[in-house]
Formats: C-alpha cells, structure tokens, sequence
C-alpha cells in the first residue's frame, strides 16, 4: 500500500482499502501520501482513520512541499496549530502557505518576522505579506535587525530590502547593514538600492565595497559617498582595493593621492600578486607612483600559486616580466638579483 501512496494511484488504492476494511493505515503509509502530495489519495487515507498518524514529520514535508493544500487538510483532521508551525513556514516555505496559517490562527511575532526576512524562497513576498498585516508594527531598531538578516540572503535580498525600504522612507541604513550587503560577494543590487538613501560612509563600509563592488552604478555611488572621507587604515583599504577583480586597477588609483605608500607597498604587491584580472594595472599604478620595486619572495609565491597571470608573474625564474617597466629589482631569501 505504501508503493500506491507513492505513486499516487487513486484507482488502486481506492480498490485496496474497499478489498480490506481491516488494513490499517502505518504513519509509513500515510507520510508517503504527504510525499506524494495528492490531495484525493491522502484524503482517502484521512477517511480511513489516517488522521491519527499525522506527525511532524508530515506537515514539515507539506511545508517543504510549498502545498497549502496539503497542509490546510492536514490541519482540517487534527494536527494542532501553533506558532512553531507558524515559524517553520515562514523559514522555509512561501507566502501562501504562511497566509493559511495566519487565516487559522497564526500571529506575527519576532521569530516570524526574522525567518521572512532570511526565506530564500519567497522573503520578498512574505515580507510584503506581513507588512499588509501589520503596518506599524515594526520599530526602527527592528527595521534594521530585519535589512541584515536580508542582506545576508542569497536570492531574496533585493527584493526584501526593497520592500522594508518602501515600507520606511525615512529609515537611516546602519554602518551593520551596509557592511553585511558589502560582505557577502558581488551583490551590487543592493546598493543600488540604497543610492539616495541616508547612509553614512564609513572606513569599514569602504573597505567592504572595495573588495566586492562589480559594477558601474556601485562604483559611482562609492565615488558619490567618498568626498571628505578620512582613511586612517590605509593599508587594510588599499588591499581590499587590490583584491578587486572588477575594478582593481580603479579603485587604487583612486586611493593612491589619498595614503602615503612607502610602508605598504610589498603588501599591496602581494595583494596583486592573486588577482588575475587587474594584478598588471595595480602593479603599472605602483610603478608610476614609487618609481622601482622590490618584489619579493612573498610576491612570487603568491604569483606561483595563481599560475599564468596577467601581471606577468614568472615564479621559476624569480622575474616580474612586465611590458613597459624597465626598473624593477627582484629580491629572493638570499638578496638581490637586477
């Protein structure tokens, strides 16, 4: 019987339970209707005393399954609701099923509106949802616990920052949410969506960006927020600039009239050294700036573990082979060799 739950005949197993009154309906019988996800084939386990063997483990699946159907028949035959149910399909389902619970009795609480904010399903939706709910029912410290749990989300983000910052026009976007939405990679969407918004550059929000923005329109908003901006972590700013793969060669030429180089100039190599798209323009920016370099053991090690580059790192032979460089000492463990 467990196979024809399976397989969702509804024929076979309608013949199945007339041929054999006594059959008893097993929590393993009933979790494969679940699996199944047909309504006709579990509702005729749910008349056959099935309701008895509802157990979590089947309403998690209906959650998983994203089957509000499923799910409000399940609760139609006895499975009790409550507010973990509530939390579990606003982690991990969608906005219709989350609109069943609240039409049985579910409640927006702090948990509820934590796990909308980080669904990678539906968030933007749940969000929505939820707002439409309760219009006033966030604060503004909550408002911003809610923007970085959503900037660490991997899909839905955009769309559930771009719901709370509709919702809260004049929201002041934290130095937190700003470096989170940096942080987590190339997610330029986000700050796209913050250009015109009130928010403060800081050194560690520039340090974010730096190491991450990958398109024009983040690139300007950086330029935008940068004016009056004092660096005192210059080499932590420059490195972030340097490891770059969008805009490397930009971001520290941007940066060199602001830091004296003199002190970190190997680190900043060495941060060349990995990145195969701009290492060569870093390298001609510093060239330009310092006059000869000293590369180093460091640096062509570095080099040597990213392979053939466009910088032109040749680790066998401890050179720096770059077009149009003429002055350039290689230092190994033992000296110098010119």
């Amino acid at each position: 019987m467990r196979a024809i739950a399976i397989s969702g005949d509804e024929k076979v197993m309608q013949l199945l339970l007339g041929r054999d009154d006594s059959r008893e309906i097993t929590s393993d019988i009933f979790n494969a209707g679940v699996l199944n996800q047909n309504e006709k084939i579990l509702g005729l386990l749910l008349d056959r005393g099935g309701s008895g063997r509802i157990l979590t483990e089947a309403i998690n699946r209906a959650i998983e399954n994203c089957n509000e159907k499923i799910l409000g028949l399940l609760l139609d035959n006895g499975y009790q609701m409550s507010q973990t149910l509530v939390n579990k399909a606003t982690a991990n389902g969608t906005a219709s099923t989350l609109r069943l619970l609240f039409d049985r009795g579910g409640v927006i609480t702090g948990p509820v509106v934590r796990c909308a904010a980080g669904n990678n399903l539906e968030g933007a939706k749940m969000m929505s949802l939820l707002l439409g709910e309760a219009e006033n029912w966030m604060t503004m410290e909550e408002m911003t616990e809610m923007m970085i749990i959503a900037a660490k989300s991997a899909f839905e983000g955009p769309g559930i920052l771009k719901r709370l910052l509709e919702h809260a026009e004049d929201v002041l976007i934290t130095e937190d949410v700003l470096v989170t939405a940096a942080r987590i990679g190339p997610r330029d969407e986000l700050f796209e969506l913050f250009s015109g918004r009130d928010w403060e550059m800081t050194e560690e929000v520039l340090e974010a960006m730096m190491s991450h923005l990958a398109s024009e329109k983040t690139l300007q908003l950086l330029l935008d927020r940068l004016e009056g901006l004092e660096i005192t972590g210059k080499a932590k700013v420059l490195l972030a600039a340097a490891s770059n793969r969008s805009f490397g060669d930009q971001l520290v030429g941007l940066l060199l009239d602001r830091v004296n180089l003199l002190d970190i100039v190997n680190p900043l190599l060495v941060e060349a050294a990995g990145n195969d798209t701009f290492g060569l323009g870093v390298v001609l920016l510093l060239q330009r700036r310092v006059g000869e370099i000293n590369v180093t053991q460091e640096v062509m090690e570095r080099a040597a573990r990213k392979g053939p580059m466009q910088a032109g790192f040749s680790a066998p032979s401890f050179h720096f082979s770059l077009v149009s460089i003429s002055e350039i000492s290689v230092v190994n463990d033992w000296g110098s060799l010119h």
